[in-house]
């Protein structure tokens, strides 16, 4: 049984903790003296004033990192090994943390260990190794294995919540589909602005092939990442039915996925359709009863 509350709430918990941390580096003034450290565990928020608006907008991305990886780590823990609840948490982090740097790769045509970004000058480009690029890398692989190492333990300190009958459908598709709408928001005004005002984000900067790729594939998202989680959407209604919902699913995931900004949540669908076709192949044993735990 998938328990979304519990998760939710343990990723929640996970990220509060590190706001925490992150406020404690920032007044203490010691976010500044490492730099590097902060930024690169992902734990720095930018205190530019004490306004409520401000204050929520630094505070949001964490916050949203919880919600999102507690929704993903709790649709997949019946499907991952029977381990402790900590090792899962991590495994699920650690698989995070690659999609978002895969992402990083396709979008700006880079190797995460290079200099320069997604504003390259025209002659670097090439595969030198930045060094404090690389070590940043690692610093955020830590920083992944923390987290989930800390929501994995919220997660056992939480009481299972207490269920008669599962829950319908397949959870990863649920997931994705629903992360999948909320990534897509944010191509979709792009988009609209751009119809409005006439000007496309890849003509800002035409010389930088970079982020003409990287313009092109979020605007993208705004058509194919729409297929995508309608397609998701379907093969999760399909799995309610009682039927495999694999076809609509691994579909809709991969177009989510070629847009790079929807990487995440087609990912998940992807896992998601997978895990639908299984279950209707392995056949319940008769007078079973399922544990929760």
């Amino acid at each position: 049984m998938v328990d979304f509350r519990r998760g939710i709430l343990a990723g929640v918990a996970a990220a509060a903790i590190l706001l925490i941390v992150s406020v404690v580096l920032e007044v203490t003034g010691l976010a500044d003296r490492a730099w590097m450290f902060v930024e690169s565990a992902r734990i720095r928020i930018w205190l530019y004033s004490t306004e409520p608006l401000h204050v929520i907008v630094a505070i949001l991305p964490l916050l949203v990192q919880g919600v999102l990886f507690g929704a993903i780590f709790a649709a997949l823990y019946v499907h991952l090994p029977r381990r402790t609840a900590v090792r899962q948490a991590m495994a699920v982090s650690l698989m995070i943390w690659a999609i978002g740097r895969m992402q990083y790769m396709y979008t700006s045509l880079r190797l995460p260990w290079q200099a320069n970004g997604i504003f390259p000058e025209p002659a670097s480009y090439g595969t030198a190794v930045n060094i404090h690029v690389l070590g940043g890398m690692l610093i955020s692989i830590a920083s992944a294995v923390a987290f989930g190492a800390l929501a994995g333990a919220i997660w056992n300190r939480l009481k299972a919540r207490e269920v008669t009958e599962p829950r319908p459908g397949n959870a990863a598709l649920l997931v994705g589909f629903a992360i999948g709408i909320l990534m897509w928001l944010g191509p979709l005004l792009t988009v609209v602005s751009a119809a409005v005002t006439g000007v496309w984000s890849w003509e800002l900067m035409p010389d930088v092939p970079a982020w003409v790729w990287g313009g092109i594939l979020y605007n993208s998202a705004a058509i194919v990442g729409l297929v995508g989680w309608i397609l998701a959407l379907l093969g999760w209604r399909r799995t309610r039915k009682g039927e495999t919902g694999f076809r609509r699913g691994l579909a809709g995931g991969i177009l989510m996925a070629v847009t790079g900004v929807m990487l995440l949540p087609g990912v998940v669908s992807i896992i998601g359709a997978g895990l639908s076709r299984r279950e209707l192949l392995v056949e319940p044993v008769s007078g079973s009863e399922s544990v929760v735990q």
